[in-house]
């Protein structure tokens, strides 16, 4: 959802001027496939969306995205040139510290985001959404079809929010952790536990989709 921020310069007071901010931790490549497209009517006109490669893509844990039409914003938040760097360098690349928190690259956790996106291509992150939705829609069925589920939330993206209908007399938020924590160390699903609107005290569990044999996080 869209979201207001306040810009600022590190160093300085934050000057009160409104950025919009969206975050598509899940469904922020949605706009790539045509069925969902009509759904992101104005996206397009925010300063900045955070996408999360591992829950869209696959990718491993620990690659995020920051996307934004305007690079300057990122160096109006962030540019620093501190006393301890030595200006006469050749800048052969873009300082990092003027785009992120970060002064250095860690590490290597952008390549498994590059190389995804150079083997799949944009037609190929178009099928791999699609797939993730018509697994979905097969999970939310089969969920409708058991008496002792309840569909909470869901469609059209990939996550599918239910509840046991009938805990036995116990603690609902208890049960619901407790199977969850069953089938995480199993290794082949996670599910999640999180406060419903509808009932507060019986914690549905969020489930997402992924091919066979791969772990995905809600």
């Amino acid at each position: 959802m869209p979201r207001a921020t306040t810009r600022f310069r590190r160093g300085e007071p934050a000057r009160a001027e409104q950025v919009n901010h969206a975050d598509g931790a899940w469904g922020g490549l949605g706009a790539a496939v045509p069925a969902l497209a009509p759904r992101y009517v104005g996206v397009g006109g925010v300063d900045s969306l955070t996408v999360d490669p591992h829950k869209t893509l696959s990718v491993p844990v620990g690659c995020g995205a920051l996307l934004l039409p305007d690079p300057e914003h990122l160096h109006t938040a962030f540019a620093h040139q501190a006393s301890c760097l030595t200006a006469g360098e050749p800048d052969a690349l873009p300082w990092l510290s003027h785009a992120t928190i970060e002064l250095t690259r860690p590490g290597t956790r952008a390549l498994g985001l590059w190389a995804t996106l150079h083997h799949l291509g944009r037609d190929g992150v178009t099928g791999l959404i699609e797939y993730y939705l018509t697994l979905a829609d097969g999970l939310r069925e089969r969920i409708a079809a058991e008496p002792r589920l309840q569909l909470l939330e869901g469609g059209p993206w990939p996550v599918a929010c239910f509840r046991i209908t009938d805990p036995d007399g116990g603690e609902p938020d208890a049960l619901h952790t407790r199977i969850a924590r069953r089938l995480q160390d199993k290794g082949r699903v996670y599910l999640a536990t999180s406060p419903s609107r509808a009932a507060p005290s019986c914690a549905p569990v969020c489930a997402t989709t992924a091919p066979p044999r791969t772990t995905s996080t809600c």
